[in-house]
């Protein structure tokens, strides 16, 4: 794939391309190939402790646009919990504001879904769905701010079921 001049090797299963952020800067969701996930290279997503962040843009067609977040933890007790906390935040805000969707929870069966440290981890996804065509920065923006507010929340629901055990 090009971008601004420069070729990104695509990768399969799943089919992305990783991008630095920067690079994307002036492009529209509807630029972005219809076959391939864009994996932004450096957008700075809040993470608990012992989780990792990252997010997939899917291109605008058909009057739709998406980005997956993805969040991956061990498998720790903490951990999990954390997990389970953010998983209520998404819904949550899901219910209220409707700009989040639930999508998907499993264990990482593959190497690209272990954490830095190699141990087996489980995984999280939520959706960030778009109505309308926007720049990508304008897109990432949004999810930035979408992830820090679920993180806000996931960290008082934790604090508060630490409380209610002690």
């Amino acid at each position: 794939m090009v971008i601004a001049g420069q070729c990104f090797p695509i990768g399969e299963n799943p089919r992305q391309v990783a991008i630095p952020r920067e690079m994307l800067e002036g492009i529209r969701l509807s630029e972005l190939p219809s076959e391939t996930a864009v994996r932004p290279v450096g957008l700075p997503l809040p993470a608990m402790p012992g989780q990792a962040s990252s997010c997939r843009l899917f291109a605008f067609r058909d009057g739709m646009a998406w980005i997956q977040v993805e969040i991956m933890v061990s498998a720790d007790p903490d951990s999990l919990a954390a997990l389970a906390c953010l998983r209520e935040a998404v819904r949550e805000r899901q219910d209220r504001l409707q700009d989040v969707e639930e999508d998907d929870l499993g264990d990482c069966e593959s190497q690209d879904c272990e954490l830095q440290n190699g141990e087996p981890a489980r995984y999280f996804t939520y959706i960030v769905p778009f109505g309308e065509d926007v720049a990508v920065a304008d897109a990432l923006s949004r999810v930035a701010a979408i992830a820090r507010e679920l993180d806000q929340r996931c960290r008082e629901l934790v604090s508060v079921r630490i409380g209610a055990t002690e």
